[in-house]
């Protein structure tokens, strides 16, 4: 009995050490998991710290994108979650009168729809010349006129889009005489409950277009941008100023009488460099690329356009001012924090607080208190995880930095 005790006992003291043993070595593996992991869990942490839009925009803001097919891959990429409304642009007219776009519009309709976001197809252009001129010339005339509006109605349903938007522009709409008028006015009434929407200048209007047609539109999408380009190569400078902002309030809302929620204020993700034999445009995904200080100024040398900062106080502006902001245009944006469309969906997000300043700050990963250039957020106040410069050199690393 005593043998067989001790046996037992021999047996239980064996099973405990192993079990030491286990859960010892066990130990050890976790901790030297915990330990070779421990910046990437910070940086886990960092990004779950990470401002974050709450909502979808529920105030009547509209932010509007126009859209070309070459963009289309890059709906994936963009953070729609502010946007309310998307041109795809552009579609022009046959000899048939048919309207025909460049490419499928299938994917991409379903695609923003099923975000929440409406569609509309945009007709005509800033490059309508030529062929396509007259064919638009030939069917707003009273002679094909209801045959274009049943065409342009059926285009619509069979890709269940959500409005027209039209932006003929510069001589081509002049050449269009009081025809443009009962074209958009007779298009509105055939569209029903759909919408329809235009493209103006900021601080100028053909005289052909009648206010009875001004009034037929849902609201406006006013191209503040263009002041200087390849049309005045001798003349550099910023083609897109902030002063547009009251430039467009005083044409548009004071001289012409519209209301200032029906004016959506144009955004330039562009600009024009002067500095070759001729000027050349620049997209915001070169701009930045290239250099991405770049991205906090909106010059540098010969080339002009607007960057961060001057996007967000336009959005912010636009806020108080008009009904939206539209931007031309979505595809030439780039898919990182440094993308416009995120400056502008957190300047919405924001919103407006009267004695408080909208700032730029950046995230800081590592806690050093030096911001990363690549990270901008616009705020009030400092996120968590953000600071107010942009100094640091490498904000994986607390020990380096400037």
């Amino acid at each position: 009995m005593n043998l067989n005790t001790n046996k037992v006992e021999q047996s239980m003291m064996r099973c405990l050490v192993l079990l030491v043993l286990v859960c010892s070595f066990i130990g050890c593996s976790s901790t030297k998991k915990l330990k070779d992991n421990s910046c990437k869990e910070s940086r886990v942490v960092m990004n779950d710290l990470k401002p974050k839009h709450v909502q979808k925009n529920t105030n009547g803001f509209k932010v509007i994108g126009y859209l070309r097919p070459r963009g289309y891959k890059y709906v994936k990429d963009m953070d729609l979650s502010w946007t309310t409304h998307i041109n795809l642009s552009f579609g022009n007219i046959n000899e048939e009168g048919e309207l025909v776009v460049d490419q499928d519009i299938t994917s991409v309709v379903s695609s923003l729809q099923a975000q929440n976001i409406k569609v509309f197809i945009a007709l005509g252009g800033g490059g309508v010349k030529g062929e396509v001129g007259n064919y638009w010339r030939k069917y707003v005339d009273v002679k094909h006129r209801d045959q274009l509006i049943s065409n342009l109605i059926g285009f619509v349903n069979r890709y269940n889009l959500d409005g027209i938007d039209v932006d003929f522009e510069n001589d081509f709409l002049k050449s269009l005489g009081d025809n443009y008028n009962v074209f958009v006015i007779e298009l509105k009434k055939a569209l029903g409950s759909r919408g329809l929407s235009a493209a103006f200048p900021g601080r100028w209007l053909h005289k052909n277009v009648s206010d009875e047609a001004i009034d037929t539109f849902d609201f406006i999408n006013i191209m503040a941008y263009d002041n200087r380009g390849p049309w005045n190569p001798n003349r550099p400078g910023q083609h897109s100023p902030l002063s547009l902002l009251t430039t467009v309030n005083d044409f548009w809302v004071k001289d012409k009488g519209v209301s200032k929620d029906k004016i959506i204020f144009g955004l330039p993700f562009y600009g024009y460099d002067f500095s070759g034999d001729k000027v050349r445009s620049a997209v915001w995904s070169n701009i930045v690329t290239n250099n991405p200080e770049s991205g906090y100024v909106d010059q540098v040398g010969e080339l002009w356009y607007n960057g961060i900062p001057t996007i967000a106080k336009k959005t912010h502006a636009s806020l108080d001012m008009f009904g939206g902001v539209m931007v031309w245009s979505y595809g030439v944006d780039i898919f990182s924090d440094m993308s416009l469309i995120k400056t502008i969906n957190q300047v919405v997000d924001a919103g407006v607080i009267e004695g408080s300043v909208l700032k730029t700050y950046y995230a800081d990963s590592d806690g050093d208190g030096f911001g990363d250039i690549y990270h901008p957020f616009q705020a009030y106040r400092a996120p968590e995880g953000y600071v107010d410069n942009r100094k640091d050199i490498n904000d994986l690393d607390p020990s380096v930095h400037p």
